[in-house]
């Protein structure tokens, strides 16, 4: 009996230590499941990447995945071995040559707010070397998931006319400009000077040049725009203040009539954007302005050259196409207005012989 007892101990502690390598391989493999961000607003996305990792190399991989699908939304992955939608997926792969180093992501997208978790809930892993089974890790993540925020609209003050700006003009656009009393010395344009004018009864400190032939005034449209106007005495209205700088001085006015035929154009000028007519040649422009003497005209302006010149507007070439088209018409009204003549007269020579032959038979 005793030694039926020994010879049993001794075949149970043969078992068990059988049964400890199977215990050993079993946990031969890892797994780590990781996302990108923890805590994301709705609308954000998020990648999670599994990497499996075993102590010899893997030959086959199959695997359980579930997610929350009423807060996240399965966007894509890096491999076709994943199968996953409606909260649920799988991953099942197959290596001709074992490694030891698996990585596969998952982009998912926030689409309601509270938490939300990412896990492999089964898994095995099979051994290339051995067929035999490097364990079935298993892993959860968690990600927090925030309403959106939403960033309300930054609201522009408006600026508001100071007190002293009683004084109001309107533009040549028909919009009211409040005009400043006191002219601000930081807008003061070089080679200029302050003094004060008498306009529409109120004296009013502006600044000019020299030859005194331009009447600026610092002012706020109704649009809220900041800036200096130039003052036109006999329309009494005011033109935004556009000066171009050449050899000397010039403040550009708004075209005092159109011209038919010619394509009206905005040209890019020293940095500004300015309304103007393209005169038929590459580069060239035609400009309306006041120089500093105040003597008014049309100039063209070489795009290449950054210069203008004083033109007569009946010489320059874009007007010469208008003219002739227009002398073209007068001469067709001419001709035509001869040849009436010339029927008329051929009718009336044919009527009178006619009665002359009549009058003849007669008597």
């Amino acid at each position: 009996m005793i030694r039926r007892i020994k010879y049993a101990s001794v075949f149970m502690i043969c078992w068990l230590f059988l049964l400890q390598p199977v215990l050993v391989f079993g946990q031969e493999s890892t797994l780590n499941l990781d996302a990108n961000r923890t805590e994301l607003e709705v609308g954000d996305y998020v990648q999670v990447t599994m990497v499996f990792t075993g102590e010899e190399d893997i030959g086959s991989i199959n695997a359980s995945l579930r997610y929350d699908s009423t807060r996240l939304r399965y966007v894509s992955g890096n491999s076709n071995a994943l199968v996953m939608g409606n909260g649920t997926g799988s991953l099942s792969d197959t290596f001709s040559q074992g490694i030891d180093r698996l990585t596969y992501s998952l982009e998912f997208e926030a689409i309601a707010d509270g938490s939300a978790g990412v896990e492999v809930s089964n898994s095995e892993i099979i051994s290339a070397l051995t067929g035999r089974s490097l364990g079935n890790p298993t892993a959860v993540e968690q990600v927090r998931i925030s309403p959106k925020q939403v960033e309300e609209p930054e609201v522009e003050t408006p600026v508001e006319p100071p007190e002293e700006t009683t004084v109001i003009i309107k533009s040549h656009l028909g919009e009211d400009v409040y005009v400043m009393e006191e002219f601000p010395d930081h807008m003061l344009p070089d080679g200029f000077y302050k003094k004060f004018f008498t306009v529409s009864g109120n004296d009013i400190e502006g600044a000019t040049n020299e030859e005194e032939a331009w009447k600026v005034f610092y002012g706020i449209s109704e649009q809220l725009r900041e800036g200096l106007y130039f003052y036109h005495d006999k329309r009494e209205v005011l033109y935004s203040y556009v000066p171009m700088t050449f050899d000397h001085e010039l403040v550009l006015l708004p075209f005092e009539k159109t011209f038919q035929g010619l394509d009206q154009v905005v040209a890019n000028i020293q940095g500004m954007e300015v309304l103007t007519y393209n005169m038929k040649k590459d580069g060239f422009y035609l400009l309306y302005g006041m120089d500093v003497n105040g003597v008014k005209g049309y100039y063209s302006y070489d795009m290449e050259e950054d210069t203008f010149q004083k033109v007569n507007i009946q010489e320059t070439d874009v007007q010469s196409e208008t003219i002739s088209e227009a002398g073209e018409e007068r001469r067709i009204y001419l001709i035509l207005g001869i040849l009436a003549l010339i029927c008329l007269i051929l009718l009336g020579s044919i009527l009178y012989f006619r009665k002359s032959d009549k009058t003849q038979k007669v008597q």
